[in-house]
């Protein structure tokens, strides 16, 4: 339970048929903070194919959890600790392409963790 509260979670999606910016959304769940007190946000974006509607990647990006002061002090100015370093919008430039013929192509997705 340590380990999630100090992750500061926010989501983006890996794979999409759009590179297309995708905007930041903070979360309105008091119980939703990051190390810092700020409130958690997501980058998120559905497939754009509905026959891929309920297929999700859920990707977990390490880095947030912290076990001393020391550790948790320096992710305090960091994305993995505090949602006010989230870019407003992200451009995901290397979202797969239905020529590369792979599998994961248009599926929504999550990523949890800082940029």
């Amino acid at each position: 339970q340590l380990a999630l509260r100090v992750w500061c979670v926010y989501c983006t999606t890996l794979l999409s048929a759009s590179s297309a910016p995708v905007p930041l959304s903070i979360l309105s769940d008091p119980k939703a903070k990051c190390l810092d007190g700020s409130q958690g946000g997501f980058y998120h974006q559905l497939a754009t194919e509905p026959k891929h509607k309920n297929s999700w990647i859920i990707h977990f990006q390490g880095g947030g959890e912290c076990a001393t002061a020391l550790q948790c002090g320096k992710r305090l100015t960091q994305p993995v600790g505090s949602s006010k370093y989230f870019p407003p919008w992200v451009n995901f430039s290397y979202i797969p392409q239905p020529e590369n013929h792979s599998r994961l192509y248009d599926l929504g997705g999550m990523w949890m963790g800082g940029p």
